[in-house]
This record gives structure tokens, C-alpha cells and sequence, in this order.
């Protein structure tokens, strides 16, 4: 791993487990708007080409982005992640996998889900 953030002044860290991704039942409930350009649409379209369903794909690792909760009233937040080109993860399987990437069509999470297009 090349990226030594820590945690920021925010509580923000990069690499987490702590949130989920985007979805379009999400998406709906906040905006009222059907969306499939969503890492949940993303990864699901490939677990089909896979021969898998929807309800196979499975937990996230938000690799690389930077999240946190915010500290007055705990609610999970992403922000721009600091990660410059030729960082990189390493990950090392010890049991057959399947892995599917999605990069996240919010591009750098300046823009939350649910925010129809607006920053």
C-alpha cells in the first residue's frame, strides 16, 4: 500500500469497509430518480456475465476512498481521496475468489449519491 494517510482532521481514512456503495434503492429513496450508474448496478452486471444474480454480490472495499463519519453527528461521509497515479494496493488471497472492481462513477466523491448531478 503506498498511501499513508491515517486519518484526517475530517476522521476521514482511505481504504474502508466501514460504508457500502451506491445503489439504485438508495438512489431512488433520495432522489426519487432511477439511476443504474452505481458501483452496486456495476458489479451486479458483471456477477451475471459471471453466471451469478444480484443478491451474489456481496460486501465492499471501498479501495482508495477517503470516508469517514463526521464527528458531531456520526454520519458517514466521503470526500476527494488523495490518491495520486502510481499509488497502489496489494492484496493477498488465500482462498479461491471471484473479484469484481467497479471505479466509482462519482469520479473523485465530490458529488454524494442521490445528488442528481450536483456537486
Amino acid at each position: 500500500d503506498t498511501i499513508a494517510y491515517g486519518f484526517d482532521e475530517d476522521g476521514a481514512g482511505v481504504h474502508d469497509v466501514i460504508g457500502s456503495r451506491c445503489d439504485p434503492y438508495t438512489n431512488f429513496l433520495l432522489s426519487g430518480l432511477t439511476a443504474n450508474t452505481c458501483c452496486h448496478s456495476n458489479l451486479t452486471r458483471q456477477a451475471l456475465r459471471d453466471g451469478l444474480g444480484e443478491t451474489d454480490v456481496h460486501d465492499v472495499l471501498n479501495v482508495f476512498m477517503c470516508t469517514g463519519f463526521t464527528r458531531d453527528t456520526h454520519q458517514y461521509f466521503s470526500k476527494p481521496s488523495p490518491v495520486v497515479p502510481g499509488d497502489y494496493l496489494e492484496l493477498l488471497a488465500e482462498t479461491d475468489l471471484l473479484v469484481s472492481a467497479s471505479t466509482c462513477p462519482q469520479g473523485d466523491v465530490s458529488m454524494a449519491c442521490g445528488a442528481c448531478g450536483e456537486p
